[in-house]
């Protein structure tokens, strides 16, 4: 029995590490979006199994952009839930700086929360165990807007930390069900490198990483309409296995 709980603990350590990276991105939807693109539905896989869900909406009122995100993951061996996360985040944005910032995380039972309030000055960050105080114009992870990637650092919404990121261009991809042509994209920081895809006009596709043990993230959109569904788990599959 030990030997199989040892067996499992390691690769959800790995995905719990993973998600601290990740999935505290709630973020920065551009007020370049049109009123049609305010909702992001991604269902979410380890390796080939679906484990949840990732759900972004914007919304825009008086000049300041609402961003509300929900994510919900459960691991299962058997018929066993042996890892269970969930965040939630509502954001609030002015000429693309986060001036407000309230999340909750439940990684496995380790409660965790981030506050962030801006005045005209300067930003306070809040945490369970920190505060900090920046002048910077803050931004977190948005992948759905890819101008606010390029840049020297961004928040970690599930943590409080700033991470230091770089961008970098990776070419041209086809991507399946629909085929769609995009360009791939890849942000990479410290314990981080996350694989992004995007249409020609800039609109966010997929998302995948790897996590320390080798396990496979990826998130596969759901369009809304009587689209299929964005999917890049063939070519992910023969990634993983070389």
């Amino acid at each position: 029995m030990m030997h199989h709980d040892k067996k499992l603990f390691y690769p959800l350590l790995w995905l719990s590490l993973w998600l601290l990276s990740l999935l505290a991105f709630s973020a920065n939807a551009s007020t370049k979006n049109t009123s049609d693109k305010n909702n992001w539905l991604f269902d979410v896989f380890l390796d080939d199994s679906k484990i949840g869900y990732h759900h972004f909406s914007s919304e825009t009122v008086d000049g300041v952009e609402h961003i509300i995100s929900e994510a919900e993951f459960n691991v299962r061996f058997m018929f066993f839930t042996v890892y269970h996360y969930r965040h939630s985040s509502h954001e609030k944005w002015r000429n693309d700086c986060l001036q407000k910032l309230e999340s909750r995380t439940n990684d496995n039972g380790n409660e965790q929360f981030v506050k962030l309030n801006r005045n005209s000055q300067q930003s306070r960050i809040e945490t369970e165990q920190t505060q900090l105080i920046s002048e910077a114009c803050i931004r977190s992870f948005a992948y759905w807007d890819l101008s606010q990637l390029n840049t020297s650092s961004l928040l970690n919404s599930q943590t409080g930390e700033l991470v230091n990121v770089s961008l970098h261009e990776l070419g041209n991809e086809t991507l399946q069900l629909p085929p769609v042509e995009a360009r791939r994209y890849q942000l990479v920081g410290e314990d981080i490198e996350i694989d992004l895809w995007y249409s020609q006009d800039n609109q966010w596709l997929a998302l995948q990483s790897t996590t320390k043990n080798g396990s496979l993230i990826r998130y596969q959109l759901k369009p809304t309409g009587s689209q299929g569904t964005v999917d890049i788990s063939a070519q992910q599959n023969r990634e993983h296995k070389q």
